[in-house]
């Protein structure tokens, strides 16, 4: 799919400011900080996306949105995991637009929604935002969000370095 030029440049801008706010996140040390920076992230990536014509994308980071709000209210549980894995499949196959690729941010959301009931600590987060990242790496670079794509490589080095520093 093919975005106008000024599409695909506010899109990176987007994706720049998504990547330093996600990538701050991995140096916080309070789990409520390192959600609501993510949630951030998510809306910063969510305009990137729509700028870069991914609706896959956006769906994932408004249902991810979602999801931080739930765990900072406390009110995150299995049910609502359940619930927001089961629209995110079925409304991200149905408004998918970019094949197999639209499929790597269904599959990454679903991993970070899923990991995020049972990862507790800070440090358990961050290994599950290393898996999370390599899948969106992959899927930022398929849809031509090269800044994103980069800095979210910097950011499964920066955080695997913070999990090796705050290691016990």
């Amino acid at each position: 799919m093919e975005v106008p030029v000024i599409s695909h440049v506010i899109g990176t801008i987007f994706s720049f400011l998504a990547a330093i706010t996600l990538g701050a996140s991995s140096f916080l040390k309070k789990k409520d900080k390192m959600i609501l920076l993510q949630a951030a992230y998510n809306a910063l990536n969510a305009s990137a996306n729509f700028f870069l014509g991914s609706y896959t994308g956006i769906l994932t980071n408004c249902m991810s949105i979602f999801r931080n709000f739930l765990i900072l209210k406390e009110k995150y549980n299995a049910v609502w995991m359940s619930i927001l894995i089961a629209a995110n499949i079925y409304i991200g196959l149905m408004i998918n637009n970019r094949g197999w690729i639209g499929i790597i941010a269904l599959v990454a959301t679903t991993q970070y929604t899923s990991f995020l009931l049972f990862m507790k600590t800070p440090q358990r987060i961050r290994i599950a935002l290393v898996i999370n990242m390599i899948l969106w790496s992959s899927y930022d670079f398929l849809i031509g969000s090269y800044p994103m794509s980069v800095m979210e490589v910097v950011i499964v080095i920066v955080t695997s370095v913070n999990i090796y520093r705050n290691r016990k």
